[in-house]
Order: structure tokens, then sequence, then C-alpha cells
């Protein structure tokens, strides 16, 4: 990438495209600047071929993300009934690819932990349950069998919390 856009920027020049040089690249007040004047004149000091090598593992990393979201998307399609996931087929994924199925059945800005407690919950013995409150979507997961999912748009559903309560309870007695 580093090499693409220097010659970018060398086509550019020869062409007499003008080109604006950010004010703030020459200060070390930035962390970015610092590990552009500093790490990585050291790494390229360790390993010439330093920004050939992070390029050629930035591109495998690329296509290893994209073979996983494939995989995780698969088991979607074939494993997702618009409420639940068999815990035992989602488990039984790489840990790579089950937690990006989680992930993916989560509401945007799900966190790592999250992620973590809906693969936990399902790997358990017993019944249990897992609330989850992300932005304004409240996602319930439970029972070790079936990972499942209830959503509810609080804002857009206009639900109070005690509303909400006693739909989580029809659905941990079964009556949804």
């Amino acid at each position: 990438l580093v090499q693409t856009v220097r010659l970018e920027l060398r086509v550019l020049r020869e062409r007499g495209v003008p080109h604006v040089e950010d004010s703030t690249n020459d200060s070390d007040a930035y962390s970015r600047n610092r590990v552009r004047h500093t790490v990585v004149p050291a790494l390229r000091e360790l390993n010439p071929a330093f920004e050939k090598s992070v390029g050629r593992m930035t591109e495998l990393l690329r296509r290893d993300e994209d073979c996983l979201d494939a995989l995780a998307e698969d088991f979607i399609a074939r494993h997702f009934d618009a409420e639940s996931l068999p815990a035992r087929e989602l488990l039984s994924l790489h840990e790579a690819v089950s937690s990006r199925v989680v992930r993916k059945l989560l509401p945007r800005g799900a966190s790592g932990e999250q992620i973590e407690a809906v693969l936990t919950l399902c790997r358990g013995t017993e019944r249990g349950f897992a609330d989850l409150v992300i932005s304004d979507t409240v996602q319930k997961f439970y029972d070790n069998s079936y990972a499942s999912v209830v959503s509810r748009f609080v804002e857009e559903e206009k639900m109070d919390l005690d509303e909400l309560k006693a739909l989580i309870a029809q659905i941990e007695n079964g009556q949804k």
C-alpha cells in the first residue's frame, strides 16, 4: 500500500497535479506520525522488505477474512430461522466462524465481550439466559440447545420496561 501510494504520488507529480501536504504530517504530537517517523524506519532497518512483507500479510488476512465471513454467512443461511440457531451446530464451528455468526446476528456495535457471552451461554449445560442491550435493541439469548434471539426495538415499539419484562417472561415460559 505504501509503495502504491508513493507510485501514485509520483505519477500525479509527473502530470502536474498539485499536491497538498497535511500540516500535521511532520509533527510527532500524533501517534500516527511517531509510528511513521520512528517505528517504520526501525522496522525497515531490521527488514528491508518490511513494507512488502506487511503488504503480503495484509492481503492474506483480507483473504482469510473473506473466507471466514463467507462461512459465517453460509451457516446463517442454512441454520438461522429468524429466531434461533442450533447451539450444538454453532459450537461445532471453528471459533473464528462461530464468533462471526453471532456478531452478524447482533446489532452493529456489539462488543467482543457480548459475543463471548452468547457463545459461553451456548456452551453451558443448563438452561440460562443473557440479556444484551446494544444501542436501543434488546437481545435475549437463552438455552444451551438453541441460542434464541429476541429483538425488539424499544424506541420503535414504544415498549416500556414493564412490557419488556413481560415479553421476556413469556419467552422464558415458552409462550412466545
